[in-house]
């Protein structure tokens, strides 16, 4: 009975307003409607209720669509109207019968989900952009906990839905209407995704990281410094390609950052305990999987950075204990990449060990070194 009250308070409203445009009637207007849709969800969401039906769906929509058609309806409008097409997407994108009947229209089961192709699905996610946009827009000027919840939850259409055409050319034609320091409180969000392999999310995603480090380039020097040494490659590479966009306007920032990330790393990682760790997981690669190449390229590295020079005290022990035995190993790796490499050959990603005597000459190199190491970390 209390919906069917407010129901028709809406439409008294609608008409009344049609006669007197006056702002205070807008506000009751947007209001009326708003309120209709909140207890509609509450309604759909009580425990134990099945999912919310396609003609309440409706209902729901047409409540908060006529909410945001008045001029200069506000952020709750907005941020309403966003937030429930961006529900009923995921409702419909996670429901097992939806994309069973999605695949019955003859869609290609191949594609990530065939859910993914709906029409339905399509409008709600481009419809929850736009509105998550404007409110975004229209809350930024009074910066509130909703506002980070539009964020996130833009966010998650562009990483989760990101991939369809319509919904790319979408946020690529708003997002540049959000300004540019909001992105600042999910930044994080941002680039723990630089390595995603999405061509269509990765031409959103990275263009809006170049323009944010042009505008707050320091917000970003420190986790690309970090996200530089990743050991996964696509992140490496993104990093590396972010940090060359910084390098054209912010040379001298990112030079500090990258000596300052290196010290640290310098002081925290000694290089007893570099090789010590190298060494073992050369020696894993290498004796327990037959795998050359990944020995290599565990051990080239500490090389290269040894042959740099030492610069600290515990370096130069290092060097002075260490540095004849690494220089001479360094210099039978270099000889057998030549002679593997000159004739055309290639080296060894798995199989068997080499020759037996190689196998003991190397094992017993391996033991000098591990017990020097071991000795001195007892000191």
């Amino acid at each position: 009975e209390a919906l069917t009250r407010v129901a028709n308070l809406c439409n008294v409203v609608d008409m009344v307003a049609h006669c007197d445009r006056g702002p205070q009637d807008r506000g009751l207007r947007v209001a009326c409607w708003l309120k209709l849709g909140e207890w509609k969800v509450a309604e759909s969401i009580q425990p134990g209720s099945a999912p919310m039906s396609e003609s309440l769906q409706m209902e729901v929509l047409t409540a908060y669509k006529r909410a945001t058609a008045s001029t200069n309806c506000g952020y709750k409008a907005w941020h309403a109207w966003a937030l429930i097409n961006f529900r009923l997407a995921q409702q419909m994108h996670d429901n097992p019968g939806y994309r069973f009947q999605a695949n019955r229209t003859g869609t290609d089961p191949a594609v990530r989900s065939s859910s993914l192709t709906s029409n339905s699905l399509r409008n709600h996610v481009i419809a929850a952009v736009k509105g998550f946009v404007t409110a975004i827009c229209l809350g930024t000027k009074r910066w509130s906990a909703s506002v980070q919840q539009d964020m996130l939850n833009f966010l998650t259409c562009l990483f989760n839905f990101g991939e369809l055409p319509e919904v790319a050319a979408t946020i690529n034609a708003v997002i540049t209407s959000v300004h540019i320091e909001a992105w600042l409180g999910v930044l994080p969000q941002l680039l723990a995704r630089i390595h995603i392999k999405s061509p269509s999310v990765r031409s959103v995603l990275h263009p809006l990281l170049i323009r944010l480090g042009a505008q707050h380039p320091q917000a970003l020097m420190y986790t690309l410094s970090v996200l530089l040494k990743s050991p996964v490659v696509e992140r490496k590479v993104a990093a590396e390609s972010l940090m060359t966009s910084l390098k054209t306007h912010s040379n001298a920032l990112v030079e500090e950052a990258l000596m300052v990330s290196s010290e640290l790393i310098r002081v925290a990682i000694l290089w007893l305990e570099l090789w010590w760790e190298g060494l073992e997981d050369a020696s894993r690669l290498y004796f327990g999987e037959g795998n050359v190449k990944g020995m290599l390229d565990v051990l080239i590295p500490l090389h290269e950075q040894l042959e740099h020079g030492p610069v600290t005290r515990r370096e130069n022990e290092f060097y002075r204990s260490f540095g004849r035995d690494l220089a001479e190993a360094h210099a039978f790796v270099k000889e057998y990449i030549r002679l593997t490499t000159s004739n055309g050959g290639t080296i060894r990603l798995s199989g068997a060990s080499v020759r037996a005597w190689s196998n003991r000459r190397q094992h017993n190199h391996r033991d000098y070194l591990s017990d020097e190491m071991q000795r001195q970390k007892l000191h």
